[in-house]
């Protein structure tokens, strides 16, 4: 009879224990379950995007940005922002904030400038390149050269950097806009060879080129092949 109970007594534990176990594993689901439909459903934030999707009800409002001093120039940069809000089919909604042009404002002239004459552009990166001369912190601006991407050429329905980029330049005050390298896949960088000059290494169609620029009139003096990628033995 002793003997009865205490098994009587284990299969009760025994039944207990499946049962909390059981109803763990359904909680540990359902979080799991709220979480998932939390993360594909919620807003999601990016940077440096623009959906030219014409299928997708787009709502875009533009703002300027904070300014940036251009160091050596009597001007200042005010981007232009572009706020879109957009529906995705299975993932919920998005918001991205993208530059699309840059308005050079000179207060003390009392003269303002854009520097690109359509918003439709993604400005994705632009760089102010210093006066190699000098190592201080407050380098003089010589000019500026920008990533622009014009056209969606991954077919992805966006514009952003894996598309190809258009490089410009502009004087530190945003005049003599000019696009000196199309179609490119990657830019590597580049380096300032004196202030009247710089060189640009990019990557085109798996071909790396150095690209070297006359910064008085932004034309291309020179533009080299480099090696390609093999064993080198």
């Amino acid at each position: 009879m002793e003997e009865s109970k205490v098994f009587k007594n284990i299969w009760r534990f025994n039944a207990f224990v499946i049962a909390a176990v059981g109803l763990l594993a359904i909680i540990v689901l359902l979080f799991a379950t709220y979480k998932i439909i939390k993360e594909t459903t919620r807003e999601r934030h990016r940077s440096e995007i623009v959906n030219v999707d014409p299928d997708t009800k787009i709502k875009e409002s533009f703002r300027l940005g904070r300014i940036k001093h251009v160091n050596g120039s009597d001007s200042v940069i005010v981007p232009l922002y572009s706020d879109q809000d957009f529906s995705l089919r299975y993932s919920g909604s998005k918001s991205t904030v993208s530059t699309r042009n840059m308005l050079f404002s000179n207060m003390s002239k009392e003269t303002n400038s854009w520097l690109l004459p359509t918003n439709k552009f993604l400005i994705s990166e632009h760089r102010l390149v210093n006066n190699p001369d000098t190592w201080d912190k407050d380098k003089k601006v010589i000019t500026i050269l920008y990533y622009i991407v014009k056209r969606d050429t991954n077919k992805d329905e966006r514009l952003t950097s894996n598309d190809r980029l258009t490089l410009a330049l502009s004087t530190p005050e945003g005049e003599s806009y000019t696009e000196v390298i199309s179609n490119v896949d990657d830019v590597l960088g580049y380096d300032v060879l004196s202030e009247e000059a710089i060189a640009v290494i990019f990557n085109r169609d798996n071909q790396g080129y150095t690209a070297y620029i006359n910064l008085s009139d932004f034309s291309i003096t020179k533009e080299i092949a480099l090696p390609k990628i093999g064993d080198p033995s």
